[in-house]
């Protein structure tokens, strides 16, 4: 016999599926309402715009460079992010002199650090990986995993703390095999939002720099065009990518 916690749980993907199927209603009768193709474009010419984007080789290359700047700065992100939290975790002093840099990076508007980071490096790059968009992207992840693990570390209970110094052959070995794997449930929330913010600010900060091959510089030329058919199809890429993106990774963590 199949057990409750084994089932399927046909509820969920029924009013997922009506939630879904909602969203198209609303749309379909704001387009009515509105009858105007340019403000608020129909559902079948958003398919049709999706379809003629797919046909295209040139949009298999322009996410794969978006998918890679994001990759690049979600692992810098979350290296450096860990790393600043955990030493944060063990010494005071290294806490209070980060503690400014992270409230001003938590702080600051996307457009904001767009604009500084554009100002100061411009469309330099190797390539088409222009650095900006990917620095911006790493200055938004830091904080979200630095807090993450900072807090998570400090939250441990004492009495774990102290096995772990008695089973611990030094201080590195005592951060990753014990402090690290307690707080994981911190990292991997961390990681689904980090993940989520960066597929936002990558195409945005994107859009504003006007990088090459990039999702965000494929947005602005539909806008420019007034093609607003194709800027809500490449919404729906979008949307697509950073679900299957984070269910990627939400299934790689669980089976670690």
């Amino acid at each position: 016999m199949m057990s409750s916690t084994s089932k399927p749980n046909y509820k969920k993907y029924i009013f997922e599926s009506l939630g879904v199927l909602a969203i198209f209603l609303i749309w379909l009768f704001a387009y009515l309402i509105i009858d105007n193709n340019i403000i608020l474009p129909s559902i079948p010419s958003v398919f049709s715009s999706l379809f003629e984007i797919l046909k295209s080789g040139d949009t298999y290359l322009t996410i794969l460079y978006t998918l890679i700047r994001i990759s690049i700065s979600l692992i810098i992100g979350v290296f450096f992010g860990i790393v600043l939290g955990v030493l944060s975790s063990q010494r005071k002093e290294v806490h209070y002199f980060l503690s400014p840099f992270i409230k001003i990076m938590r702080a600051l508007p996307i457009a904001s650090i767009i604009l500084i980071i554009l100002i100061m490096f411009g469309q330099n790059g190797l390539g088409d990986l222009t650095f900006s968009p990917i620095i911006v992207t790493i200055l938004l992840i830091i904080p979200i995993v630095y807090e993450a693990v900072y807090k998570g570390i400090t939250n441990i209970d004492e009495s774990y703390i102290y096995v772990a110094r008695l089973y611990s052959k030094n201080k590195f070995n005592m951060i990753t095999k014990s402090y690290l794997p307690l707080i994981k449930n911190e990292i991997s929330i961390s990681l689904a939002q980090s993940i989520g913010l960066s597929f936002k600010a990558m195409v945005m900060a994107e859009y504003i720099s006007q990088t090459q091959r990039s999702i965000g510089f494929s947005l602005l030329n539909a806008k420019s065009w007034l093609e607003y058919p194709t800027v809500f199809a490449w919404t729906f890429i979008l949307i697509f990518l950073a679900i299957l993106v984070e269910a990627l990774s939400a299934y790689i963590i669980k089976r670690n």
